[in-house]
């Protein structure tokens, strides 16, 4: 794979990469939001989950799918696909980049543990974990579904802590003024 490709496949990975991080925001952690300002109990917090939760599976699964089409036509979208070429190529001692990417792309647990709540979001985090041979149900059961649990429990705890926190900062102003 020649320099250039690699690097246009990584900006095209790291573009669609923010930008569906941006749209699948606004669909997932808005509801969270919305339901935990206005019930921030026990019962708050798990509505929160389970509106997260089916929202992102929905998403996610779509995601996942576009990707796979637009690829049988001839589109990375996503440039993950490109990138995967990098796991079995040959590289030189001096490729050095082509090797930490490589290097990341191998690593299954940090993408998986990382990648599920930080950085990528469990769609990125399955089309790079998952197997061509199994079928999407495989995929969805082995990657999807764990990964969106794991970002679910960290996502709405973050966000109940920042409602919580909202809510602590209106009392003291409200007590100093």
């Amino acid at each position: 794979m020649e320099n250039r490709v690699l690097c246009w496949a990584l900006l095209r990975a790291i573009l669609a990469e923010r930008g569906l991080t941006i749209v699948e925001r606004i669909l997932t952690d808005g509801p969270v939001i919305w339901i935990l300002a206005r019930d921030s109990s026990e019962r708050g917090i798990l509505w929160a989950s389970v509106v997260c939760t089916l929202i992102s599976v929905v998403v996610y699964i779509a995601v996942v799918f576009v990707s796979d089409v637009a690829y049988k036509r001839g589109v990375d979208v996503t440039g993950l696909e490109t990138l995967r070429q990098l796991e079995y190529a040959v590289l030189e001692p001096r490729q050095w980049f082509k090797r930490l990417i490589r290097w990341m792309l191998q690593s299954r647990r940090l993408i998986f543990w990382i990648g599920s709540w930080f950085y990528l979001d469990p769609d990125y985090v399955t089309l790079l974990l998952r197997k061509k041979e199994e079928g999407y149900a495989a995929a969805f059961l082995k990657i999807t579904l764990p990964s969106v649990f794991l970002s679910v429990v960290v996502w709405v705890a973050l966000w109940w802590a920042a409602v919580q926190g909202f809510w602590w900062a209106v009392w003291v102003l409200e007590w100093v003024l």
